[in-house]
C-alpha cells in the first residue's frame, strides 16, 4: 500500500505536556508533511491545541482516576467501539494500523484489555512501549496483572520499544525478534540555535521536566544547594498525580526552609528575568545549563534535546541510553554516575528499615514472597563501603542530608563519582557549571531525526499492512516480570510509595502537652494529690506521690519484663488499702490530673477533625494510664477503639515491640500492613524507633516546646506543626 493510501489511528491517554506528547506532536507534524492520513485518539481534550494536528476526544481513554476535560455520561460505548467510531469518522474508513502508545503501562487497564480484543479481530497493531509496569511499578502492575492477553504476537503486530535493553526483555520472555523494533524518539532540532546566554550570566539549570518521583527532585536541590553562588534551578511542569503533585510540594517547603534557589512549575506560570516571557522556550533561552537527575528512563530525551537546543547537560548518567549515544558519537555534556554521601549521616538501621519496609510493600504487590536474604544483599549493595548514593534514598532521607548540608561547614564532604573516580561534588560541579558548551553538534542528532523516525514507522506499518491475517499468540506476561525483578538494581525512587491508611498517635507530648510522667516523689505535687484523694472519699497518706513512687518501684522489680507498666488502678487500692474490686477509675483520673495536668496541643483539635473528616482510621500507642482518654475529652471519639493500645493494659511500655506488635495485628485484621500505618510519636526512642524496626511509617512530632524528649531518630516525616501532618497527607496544600 502506498504511504499516501495509509490510514493510521494514533492513540494515547492524553496530550498534556511530556515526553510521550513530543514525540506525538514530531510524529504528527511528519505525518502530516509527507501526507500520511492519521488522527490522533486522546482521553482529553488537547490543552495547547495545534490546529495542524488532527485530534478526537474519545472519552474513558485517559488515566484512571484523572480528571478528564471530557464530557462523559454512564451510556458511553465500550471503548473499543469508541476508538473505533472516532477512528473512521476522523479517517473515512477504518485505520489500517491501530498505533497505541504505552498501552500496557497500567495507568488505564480498560486500555490494556482492548490489546487482546483487537489482535484476535486481526486488527493490525503497533504497542509502543514508553514504560514498563513490570520495571518498578507494582501498584500500577497490580492493575493489569490479571490481563493476560496483554502481549500478543503475529505478522500483524508489532512492540516497538525505544532501546536495546527494552528489546531484549521482551525477548527473553517469549516474544520473537521478529515481532519487535527498536525506534528511538524523534529529535527535532533548534533552527535557528538558540543563542548561548554570556558566560558572566550566573548558571541556571532548566529541568525540561515535569516533577515524578523518578525525576528525583531531591537531587535537583543537592545541586542547587552545591553549585556555585548565585546559581538557580528551575523544574519546567508539575506532576498530575497527586501524591507526585504532594511532594512537589514537600520540596517547595523545604527549599523555602533551606534557601535554596530552586523553582517548580515554572512553564507558563513565571519568567525566568524581568521582561521575558512566561513560556517553556522563554525558560529555555534563559538556561545555560539542562539538567537531568532521572534514576530510569526508557529513552532520555533531555539527553539528546540538551543538544539540539545547543545547552549542555549536566546530571546524571544512565549509562544504558548513553552507551547508545557514545556509539553515534554524541557525548552529551557533564555527567555523573552516583553522587554518595556518608552512610553515617544517615545510619545503618534507618536505611535497613527504609529498605525493609520498601521491599515488603513491593513484594505484597508483586505477590512475591520476600527473602531475609533479599534485604540482606540490596542492604548491602546499597551500603557499599559505607558511601550512599544520594539519589537511591527514600524522599525522608534525602531530605535528612539536605537539612544536614545547611551547615556550610558539610558541604565539602559529598563526592561525584564518574567513571570510577572520586572528588568533591562542590569541585565537580563547579567545573561543570563553568562549561557553557555542548559536545556535540545538532548535525549529529541526523540519526533522531523526524524524517528517520516517520520513515522507520512507514516501514513498520506496511509490513503489518502486507502481512496475512494469522490467529495471534501471546507471552506469558509473568516472563516479563520475572526477567524485570531478577534485575540485581533496586532503586527506591523506583517502587511504590506505600499509601497511608491509618494514623496511629501518642499521646503526652504529642497530643497532649504535659510534664514527663515518670513517678517520682514530689513534694510540690503532694498538696493537690492529697485533696484529690480526698474528694473521691479516701484518706490520703502523707505524701502521695512517694507512696505512689515507692508502689511503682516494687512492681517494677517483681517485673520479668524488660520495660515493666504498672496499672495505677491497682496501685492505689494497694496503697489504700482498698478492696481488690474497687474502682478507682475516678480516683486515677483525679489524682494523675493534680499531679500531671495535661492539655490538648495546639492545633491537635482541627488536625484531628480533617483527619477523621477524610475517613482514615485513628489509632493512639501510648504510655499511658486508664485517664488517657479523659484527658482528651471530646477529641476522644473520633478514635477507633481496637486501635488503643495504653501501655497499663498490657503491663509493658514503650519501646517494648509487645506493644508495636499489638498494634500491627490489629491493622491486620483491617487488611491495613504496617508498612500503610503513619506512628506518631514525640520521642525519637520510645516512638520512632521501635515503630521503624517493625516496618511502620513514622513522623516525629516537634512542634512544641514541651514537647521534645532526648535520642536521635531518622523518621519519614518531622512535624513542626499539625498542619504539616495534614499536608503530608494530601489534606492541604494551600
Amino acid at each position: 500500500m502506498h504511504r499516501r493510501l495509509m490510514r493510521i489511528a494514533i492513540v494515547h491517554h492524553h496530550l498534556r505536556p511530556g515526553g510521550v506528547t513530543r514525540v506525538i506532536r514530531t510524529t504528527s507534524e511528519a505525518f502530516r508533511q509527507i501526507g500520511i492520513r492519521h488522527v490522533v485518539l486522546s482521553g482529553e481534550a488537547d490543552p495547547s491545541p495545534d490546529p495542524s494536528m488532527p485530534v478526537r476526544v474519545v472519552p474513558g481513554l485517559g488515566y484512571a482516576g484523572w480528571p478528564s476535560h471530557a464530557a462523559t455520561s454512564g451510556n458511553q460505548p465500550p471503548l473499543t467501539d469508541a476508538l473505533q467510531t472516532a477512528a473512521s469518522e476522523a479517517l473515512g474508513a477504518a485505520p489500517d494500523v491501530w498505533h497505541l502508545h504505552n498501552p500496557t503501562l497500567g495507568k488505564n487497564p480498560e486500555v490494556t484489555r482492548i490489546i487482546g480484543h483487537q489482535a484476535r479481530n486481526g486488527e493490525r497493531l503497533v504497542l509502543h512501549l514508553h514504560d514498563f509496569a513490570e520495571e518498578g511499578r507494582p501498584a500500577l502492575h497490580r492493575g493489569i496483572r490479571e490481563i493476560a492477553d496483554r502481549h500478543p504476537h503475529s505478522p500483524r503486530i508489532r512492540h516497538v520499544v525505544l532501546n536495546p535493553r527494552s528489546r531484549d526483555r521482551l525477548i527473553a520472555a517469549g516474544l520473537p525478534r521478529s515481532c519487535v523494533d527498536v525506534l528511538p524518539n524523534p529529535i527535532t532540532t533548534t533552527s535557528p540555535p538558540l543563542p548561548a546566554p554570556p558566560d558572566a550570566t550566573p548558571p541556571l539549570l532548566f529541568a525540561p521536566v515535569r516533577c515524578i518521583r523518578r525525576k528525583n527532585a531531591g537531587e535537583m536541590l543537592l545541586l542547587t544547594t552545591l553549585a556555585p553562588a548565585g546559581s538557580r534551578t528551575a523544574v519546567s511542569l508539575a506532576p498530575n498525580d497527586p501524591d507526585d503533585l504532594l511532594a512537589q510540594q514537600r520540596w517547595q517547603d523545604l527549599a523555602r526552609d533551606l534557601d535554596i534557589a530552586i523553582e517548580f512549575a515554572v512553564s507558563g506560570n513565571r519568567t525566568p528575568a524581568p521582561g521575558t516571557g512566561r513560556g517553556f522556550d522563554d525558560w529555555l533561552a534563559a538556561s545555560t545549563h539542562i539538567l537531568g537527575t532521572s534514576v530510569a528512563e526508557g529513552f532520555g530525551l533531555p539527553f539528546l534535546e540538551a543538544v539540539a537546543w545547543g545547552r549542555r547537560f549536566i546530571g546524571r548518567n544512565l549509562p544504558h541510553l548513553t552507551q547508545d549515544h557514545a556509539a553515534a558519537g554524541i557525548h552529551c555534556g557533564s555527567l555523573y554516575d552516583r553522587l554518595l554521601v556518608p552512610g553515617e549521616w544517615i545510619g545503618e538501621s534507618s536505611l535497613h528499615a527504609a529498605l525493609r519496609r520498601t521491599l515488603a510493600h513491593n513484594h505484597r504487590l508483586w505477590i512475591r514472597p520476600l527473602a531475609t536474604s533479599e534485604i540482606h544483599k540490596t542492604f548491602e549493595r546499597l551500603w557499599g563501603d559505607g558511601w550512599i548514593d544520594f539519589g537511591n534514598l527514600t524522599e525522608p532521607l534525602q531530605e535528612t542530608i539536605l537539612r544536614r548540608l545547611a551547615d556550610r561547614g558539610s558541604q565539602s564532604i559529598p563526592l561525584a563519582e564518574c567513571d570510577g573516580r572520586r572528588m568533591p561534588l562542590v569541585d565537580w560541579l563547579a567545573d561543570a557549571l563553568a562549561q557553557r558548551r555542548p559536545d556535540a553538534d545538532p548535525e549529529q542528532l541526523e540519526p533522531w531525526s523526524p524524517a528517520r523516525y516517520a520513515d522507520a514507522s512507514i516501514r513498520i506499518y506496511r509490513e503489518l499492512i502486507e502481512a496475512e491475517p494469522s490467529t495471534p499468540s501471546f507471552i506469558n506476561p509473568q516472563r516479563l516480570l520475572d526477567g524485570c525483578l531478577d534485575h540485581p538494581s533496586f532503586h527506591f525512587l523506583c517502587s511504590a510509595r506505600p499509601q497511608i491508611r491509618a494514623v496511629v498517635f501518642d499521646l503526652y507530648g504529642t497530643l497532649l502537652v504535659a510534664p514527663p510522667g515518670a513517678v517520682r516523689h514530689d513534694p510540690q505535687a503532694d498538696a493537690p494529690m492529697r485533696a484529690a484523694i480526698r474528694g473521691c472519699g479516701f484518706n490520703p497518706p502523707v505524701s502521695p506521690s512517694q507512696s505512689l513512687a515507692e508502689a511503682v518501684r516494687r512492681h517494677h522489680l517483681a517485673s520479668d519484663d524488660p520495660h515493666p507498666e504498672v496499672d495505677l488502678r491497682q496501685l492505689w487500692r494497694e496503697i489504700l488499702q482498698l478492696p481488690t474490686d474497687a474502682d478507682t477509675t475516678t480516683l486515677i483520673i483525679a489524682t494523675e490530673r493534680a499531679r500531671l495536668p495535661a492539655s490538648i496541643m495546639p492545633g491537635a483539635a482541627d488536625m484531628l477533625r480533617t483527619i477523621a473528616a477524610a475517613g482514615l482510621p485513628l489509632g493512639i500507642l501510648s504510655n499511658a494510664q486508664c485517664n488517657a482518654l479523659h484527658d482528651l475529652g471530646n477529641l476522644a471519639g473520633p478514635f477507633d477503639p481496637a486501635l488503643i493500645v495504653l501501655s497499663y493494659q498490657h503491663g509493658c511500655a514503650k519501646p517494648s515491640p509487645k506493644l508495636f506488635t499489638l498494634l500491627a495485628s490489629r491493622l491486620a485484621q483491617r487488611g491495613i500492613h504496617p508498612d500503610e500505618a503513619l506512628i506518631v510519636g514525640n520521642d525519637p526512642l520510645h516512638d520512632i524507633a521501635p515503630a521503624q524496626s517493625l516496618g511502620f511509617q513514622t513522623a516525629l512530632f516537634t512542634g512544641h516546646p514541651d514537647c521534645h524528649r532526648p535520642g536521635i531518630a531518622k523518621p519519614d516525616l518531622t512535624l513542626n506543626s499539625w498542619t504539616s501532618l495534614t499536608r503530608a497527607l494530601g489534606l492541604g496544600l494551600g
